[in-house]
């Protein structure tokens, strides 16, 4: 069974540079790389995180907040491995978003530019003493041409765009828009996509949209 890496994020530039790190430290990952599940809340500021649950659990009770009580998340952005939440509430470094996935047993490699090159060797101290030798007479540089680098051999980077799943959750709805018990439909729910007929929280096909599926 393929290990599953979960990033919860919201409508940040600074969470989608996150991703991004998280793509590309998979590109690294020896071995079978797990599949890496997004889900972004569509929430401009990770501050109103809080809210969002609370208007979850009004609406719907704790069943809709129980993934993020299952792993212990209290604010954004959060990433969890292994069902386990290695960080959350603050965007990492990408040395210490390596160490922490590490840490829990991801085998990650390093990058080429950080292979350390091998010491020079330090000059004799009897050849440090001699004077510079003076050249006797002016020679004309000549320029040996300029050499051609062989093209280096493009590393072909793992296919891993089938273990990257996004899923975004909507909840834009203002506080004082809040519909109340007694007219709750599909057709002012925050997670009735009316495109496709679908309730995004329950995944169903919804066919009659004034009587939603969550009141039967």
């Amino acid at each position: 069974m393929v290990d599953e890496l979960r990033v919860y994020v919201c409508r940040d530039p600074r969470h989608e540079e996150l991703v991004k790190a998280l793509e590309d430290l998979l590109e690294r990952v020896r071995g079978e790389k797990p599949k890496l599940r997004v889900i972004q809340l569509k929430i401009k500021d990770a501050k109103d995180f809080p809210w969002y649950l609370e208007y979850l659990e009004e609406l719907f009770g704790g069943i809709a907040t129980a993934e993020y009580r299952r792993y212990g998340i209290r604010s954004l952005p959060a990433v969890v491995y292994k069902g386990k939440t290695v960080i959350q509430g603050r965007v990492p470094s990408q040395e210490e978003l390596e160490e922490a996935l590490a840490y829990e047993g991801l085998r990650i490699m390093r990058r080429e530019a950080e292979e350390r090159a091998p010491p020079k060797p330090a000059q004799p101290p009897e050849e440090a003493e001699k004077p510079a030798r003076q050249p006797a007479e002016a020679i004309p540089e000549v320029h040996a041409p300029p050499q051609l680098e062989k093209p280096a051999a493009t590393r072909q980077p793992p296919a891993i765009d089938s273990l990257i799943e996004v899923e975004e959750v909507s909840v834009e709805a203002p506080r004082e828009e809040r519909p109340s018990p007694a007219k709750r439909t599909c057709l002012n729910c925050i997670f009735y996509e009316r495109s496709a007929g679908r309730c995004l929280l329950l995944r169903l096909e919804i066919r009659d949209p004034l009587n939603p599926p969550c009141r039967r």
